[in-house]
């Protein structure tokens, strides 16, 4: 439907599809990067020091 619409435009098929592609494949990206940050955030951290990089995720508690 965006790809229509961008047609209607005046854009020809092959720009409109990309340019449609291009932003949904982007915010599709950038959606899983938070879910999966959130998630990691969520897992407590006497779990994340058995993951190899679990370490990275611990809050350091100052002296």
């Amino acid at each position: 439907m965006l790809a229509a619409g961008l047609m209607a435009t005046g854009k020809q098929i092959l720009e409109s599809v990309l340019s449609v592609y291009i932003v949904t494949e982007s915010v599709g990206k950038l959606i899983s990067v938070f879910i999966a940050y959130f998630i990691i955030k969520a897992i407590p951290e006497r779990s994340l020091v058995k993951y190899k990089y679990g370490e990275k995720f611990i809050k350091t508690k100052s002296n």
